[in-house]
């Protein structure tokens, strides 16, 4: 609660005082809280906006000594900090957009050399990693055997298991694994069934450089619409400020209201909103996750997943991108 009320009184209310009195309250009665870290950043700010420079610089030297590896930290060290690491994003991402290019056009061997280059200059690039993972694995099959296709692929879905791409390696493992007889283990999903399904073809299609929204699907009679909205508001302040972002709601059916957040240039921007998004207890912190879904669509997509109305439809499009 006082770490709220101080992000009211700072970026809401414009009131320096009250909200250095919040965060003061927070540390002195819960030394040890969650919320420790951003709170002396935001008093290192406030007291520099009042020219309370003793005080700012004692704030900035805890932030170094106790949280050396943080973003906070960071930023304090080298004000450049977040555009460099804008700049790096955007390289990693160009960098895998070209690699995808080199799988698509059959230039293997240079897809398998690019994942192991990203690996050694982006490995704190967690969104990423697994996407080049997964071109190596299956671009590994091509031009050597089988088998190393199998090993890359197994080595992919034990380091990323909870990526975009995992499932979709399991379901080649299995595949390959039933017609060569790899000694690969595997786990079945519980629903697994001996015959293979065929899915029906999704309406939707994969265009990573379009411009993105993220959309909320939200249950109209258990989430407040406008305070929702506020929130995000608040939200984009705060974490997306250098980002123009405009927010709008309309009734999608008889239960569900859409709230959209955008727009993003392209899937990768949308993406690192979400999964900022999905993290803040500010937000969605009082809402239960079976009253909404989070989702990155394109803007060539969403005229079609209005129209459908088919949460699990885009939910299934949506797993299964690289």
């Amino acid at each position: 609660a006082f770490n709220n009320l101080g992000f009211i009184y700072m970026e809401r209310l414009k009131d320096k005082p009250k909200a250095i009195d919040a965060y003061q309250s927070l540390n002195e009665r819960y030394p040890e809280n969650q919320y420790r870290l951003p709170s002396w950043y935001s008093l290192y700010k406030l007291h520099t906006a009042l020219n309370q420079t003793e005080i700012a610089e004692n704030y900035k030297n805890r932030i170094i000594a106790e949280f050396p590896d943080s973003d906070y930290a960071q930023v304090l060290l080298d004000p450049e900090f977040f555009v460099k690491k804008a700049q790096a994003r955007n390289e990693s991402e160009e960098f895998y957009e070209r690699t995808y290019e080199a799988y698509k056009a059959g230039q293997y061997f240079r897809v398998v050399m690019n994942a192991d280059r990203a690996a050694k200059l982006y490995p704190s690039d967690t969104a990423l990693l697994p996407r080049f993972a997964f071109l190596s694995a299956v671009s590994s099959g091509r031009p050597e055997v089988v088998d190393s296709m199998a090993v890359a692929l197994d080595r992919l879905v034990k380091t990323y298991p909870e990526s975009s791409v995992a499932p979709l390696a399991n379901d080649i493992l299995r595949n390959i694994g039933k017609t060569y007889e790899l000694a690969v283990e595997l786990e079945m999903p519980p629903d697994a069934e001996e015959e293979s399904i065929e899915e029906p073809k999704s309406p939707y299609i994969d265009n990573a450089k379009s411009q993105y929204m993220v959309m909320l699907v939200c249950n109209s009679s258990r989430v407040r619409i406008d305070p929702l909205k506020v929130r995000l508001s608040d939200f984009n302040k705060r974490e997306f400020s250098i980002v123009s972002l405009m927010i709008k709601s309309l009734i999608l059916d008889n239960e569900n209201t859409l709230v959209t957040v955008g727009n993003f240039e392209n899937r990768a921007a949308a993406v690192d909103y979400f999964e900022v998004l999905q993290e803040s207890d500010y937000v969605l912190g009082g809402i239960k996750k079976t009253d909404y879904s989070v989702y990155p669509i394109s803007l060539s997509n969403y005229p079609i997943f209005y129209r459908n109305k088919n949460i699990d439809e885009y939910k299934r499009f949506w797993e299964q991108l690289p």
